[in-house]
């Protein structure tokens, strides 16, 4: 006999309208927003901005604008697990999904977006294997900057499994 009920374990999917689905979307933009701008205020001074930079002894000097990208990915971050601590908590909670938000570092070259998402990984490093998925002509690149890192394990794979050194 097979079973054809999902297990336990699989999410149940739920199908939104699409009031719903821009009102989920709405609420994520301005989410984001309001973290962007706690960021920006929150690092205005040079002294927050040098405490926060110290936080980072990783052997690579970043500078005020890949702060501002980790610093606002940090607050992404602790903003997801607060929803979902709250969604959790609540027992009268008619939400029966996990909420998240996430936000896209997009821009220019040589903004320095690689060497934030570096930082942000080295500096969770000890909180499990990070994983980076990117495009094959671009895994070089990311393993040469996730070498310039200090008391970093990099291994990188390509889609057969074969090492890249």
């Amino acid at each position: 006999l097979v079973s054809l009920e999902p297990p336990a374990s699989v999410a149940k999917i739920t199908e939104l309208d699409f009031a719903e689905i821009l009102q989920e979307m709405q609420s994520s933009v301005d989410l984001v927003e309001s973290l962007k701008a706690k960021t920006l205020k929150s690092l205005e001074k040079e002294c927050s901005l040098e405490k926060y930079r110290n936080t980072f002894d990783c052997g690579v000097k970043l500078g005020r604008r890949q702060l501002k990208m980790i610093h606002l990915i940090e607050n992404i971050w602790k903003a997801n697990a607060n929803m979902n601590s709250l969604n959790s908590d609540s027992a009268t909670s008619t939400r029966s999904r996990e909420t998240s938000v996430a936000a896209t570092l997009g821009g220019a070259l040589s903004l320095g977006k690689t060497v934030a998402v570096c930082s942000l990984v080295w500096k969770n490093r000890k909180t499990g294997p990070q994983l980076i998925l990117c495009s094959p002509c671009m895994v070089l690149r990311w393993k040469h900057e996730l070498s310039r890192y200090d008391d970093f394990n990099v291994n990188v794979a390509s889609r057969d499994f074969r090492s890249y050194h």
